[in-house]
C-alpha cells in the first residue's frame, strides 16, 4: 500500500517525536506505523494544533492517561501532585514542540508550515482526510501515544 503522505515528512516528524520525549520527560519512544486510521479513544487525551500553509494541515496527537501521568510527572518534577491541569498544559507543549521541530526539519520543501496554537481535545477528520492522513504509534515501556498527521502535497 502507497502511504498518502511524503517518507520525509513521516522521518521528520518520527525525529520530532522521538527527540522531544527524549529530550523533556527522559523516554525512549520508537515508531511503529498504523496503516489505517483508528477512531480516537474517548478516554484518551488528546491535542492538535493547525498546520498552516495553501494546502492546510493537522497534527494531532492521544494519549492513554497511564503514560500522560508518567510522562507528566518526569516533565514537572519536584512539583507536588501534577494536576490534570498540568498533565494538558504538557500536552499541548510537547506537540508543540514536535510540529516546530519538524517544522525546522521540513524548511525548504513544500512541506513547510506555520504553526496554530495547541488545542486539547480530539480533532474530528472528514473521511476524506481520514484516507489521506498518517498515523503512527509511538511505543514506550509505560505506553503508547498515536500521533496523527494530515499534511497533504502539492498538485
Amino acid at each position: 500500500m502507497k502511504h498518502p503522505i511524503d517518507p520525509i515528512v513521516m522521518e521528520a516528524f518520527t525525529t520530532a517525536v522521538k527527540t522531544t520525549f527524549e529530550q523533556l520527560t527522559n523516554t525512549i519512544f520508537e515508531g511503529v506505523e498504523v496503516p489505517n486510521f483508528i477512531e480516537p479513544s474517548a478516554d484518551h487525551y488528546s491535542a492538535y494544533l493547525e498546520l498552516q500553509r495553501s494546502i492546510p494541515g493537522v497534527l494531532a496527537i492521544e494519549v492513554p492517561p497511564s503514560l500522560l501521568d508518567s510522562l507528566a510527572e518526569r516533565y514537572v518534577p519536584n512539583s507536588g501532585e501534577v494536576t490534570t491541569d498540568m498533565q494538558e498544559d504538557a500536552l499541548r507543549e510537547w506537540l508543540n514542540v514536535i510540529a516546530g521541530q519538524a517544522k525546522t526539519l521540513l524548511k525548504g520543501t513544500q512541506y513547510h508550515y506555520q504553526l496554530s496554537l495547541p488545542r486539547s481535545g480530539h480533532y474530528h477528520f472528514s473521511k476524506e482526510a481520514q484516507d489521506s492522513m498518517f498515523s503512527m504509534r509511538f511505543v514506550a515501556p509505560e505506553g503508547s501515544l498515536v500521533l496523527r498527521i494530515l499534511l497533504p502535497a502539492y498538485g
